[in-house]
């Protein structure tokens, strides 16, 4: 993918085509295809940016600045490609001629990536425009998905009648069942109903009253640190999946050996889903799971990128997220598949401590990277070898990125809890 828009180089506004060949770009500022881009939408990857292009921040005169891409285009990929590793362990794949900015003594230049050596340094902005979103239940559920809410199925009714002349003639049109808008029917509508209606953006916000397959009427209006928190803990520890015979994710499962993490699972999730029942039980001596049967909160889950495998996972949507429900979610996370240490020196002054978080998949490594970058918390990714398994972990920065986790994120978990206050008595930068 490349996007061509104007960009400042060397104080020169720069777009970089060929004059002498109609239509042909020097390729210059292609992307691959998983690269994340800065966009009015938050951070979107190219693939999906090159499907729904939106206004992307850039660097020019001097300053990030929001632009509107002139153009994309799409090319087959070269046979060679740079992968960059930088010191936060954050990997960059580009082609051989692909420019990146790189400090110097005499200030920021262009550099082609096969040009790059080690210790080199690139340009990051402590300022990054970092979006994010408010996210509606309705946007995160299948059109499928049934809303039980007598105002709304009334509102809808008007609407086709309006747009066909009866209901009737909307069967005829759109071959939908008309017994649902019966004057005694309680059968619940589609959110496709809505859609199909041409009201749906027009009601979204106001769906709170959702049915499951299994007929549980479930009242959700907005996702709250509660959720997040709870979606921390099934993406560190915990799995999403489908039952047999169903098109949508339903079981939601939590493993830990910590028992007072699995009592406030269930705590919370019964406050927030009193209708629907959760299971404890103990598998092994010492681990514990947590079942139920959720459709709705294990489709809002995958949709924001958990779900089982953890190959199909992508947290995206929840670095997107307003910087509240991101804390809660990574101290969910954090309690989950996380670790605090922290040890004084024998002979000398000073101590040893450290906050890492751990996981299998490398794109999910990154994506709480960004979040914690997103947090202003300083942190890189390490690679750990474990077994026949490749792992990898965050790993908290100075010991000032450590009191602003602790602070900001915290954690549930008892045994972290008390590394947490003896790292947060340390004083200054010590």
């Amino acid at each position: 993918l490349e996007i061509l828009h104007h960009q400042e180089i060397d104080r020169i506004e720069v777009l970089f085509k060929v004059g002498c060949e109609a239509g042909t770009y020097i390729r210059k500022l292609c992307l691959h295809p998983q690269t994340d881009i800065m966009s009015n939408n938050g951070i979107v990857c190219a693939s999906d940016f090159f499907e729904r292009p939106s206004n992307i921040y850039s660097y020019g005169k001097g300053k990030i600045i929001k632009i509107e891409p002139s153009q994309t285009q799409k090319f087959v990929s070269p046979d060679k490609l740079i992968c960059i590793e930088t010191s936060t362990g954050v990997k960059i794949m580009v082609t051989p001629d692909h420019k990146l900015f790189i400090s110097t003594k005499t200030g920021y230049k262009m550099k082609e990536a096969q040009k790059l050596k080690d210790g080199d340094f690139l340009v990051k902005s402590l300022n990054a425009p970092f979006k994010s979103k408010e996210y509606i239940i309705a946007d995160l559920l299948d059109e499928n998905y049934l809303v039980d809410q007598a105002e709304i199925k009334e509102e809808c009714k008007k609407a086709f009648i309006e747009k066909y002349g009866s209901i009737r003639e909307m069967n005829r049109r759109v071959k939908l069942d008309r017994k649902n808008f019966l004057s005694n029917s309680k059968n619940a509508i589609t959110i496709k109903h809505l859609k199909l209606a041409g009201i749906y953006n027009k009601v979204k916000k106001r769906i709170n009253r959702f049915k499951t397959q299994k007929g549980k009427v479930v009242k959700l209006t907005k996702l709250n640190k509660d959720h997040f928190y709870l979606m921390g803990l099934l993406a560190s520890d915990g799995n999403n999946t489908k039952e047999k015979k169903t098109k949508r994710f339903t079981r939601l499962k939590f493993h830990n050996t910590e028992v007072s993490l699995i009592n406030r699972f269930v705590s919370v999730y019964k406050k927030l889903f009193p209708s629907i029942p959760i299971s404890k039980k103990e598998l092994d001596k010492g681990l514990f799971q947590i079942d139920t049967a959720n459709s709705l909160f294990a489709t809002i889950c995958a949709s924001l990128g958990i779900k089982s495998p953890y190959k199909d996972s992508d947290l995206l949507p929840i670095l997107n997220a307003k910087p509240s429900l991101i804390k809660s979610f990574l101290k969910g996370y954090f309690d989950g598949d996380g670790t605090a240490y922290f040890k004084e020196k024998e002979r000398i002054r000073g101590h040893y401590s450290n906050i890492r978080i751990y996981c299998v998949s490398y794109l999910n490594i990154k994506r709480i990277h960004q979040m914690l970058l997103k947090l202003s918390i300083s942190n890189r990714i390490i690679d750990i070898k474990s077994g026949f398994r490749r792992m990898y972990a965050i790993e908290v920065g100075d010991i000032h990125s450590k009191k602003k986790f602790i602070k900001e994120i915290g954690t549930n978990h008892p045994l972290k809890k008390d590394y947490f206050m003896n790292i947060r008595n340390l004083e200054g930068g010590s």
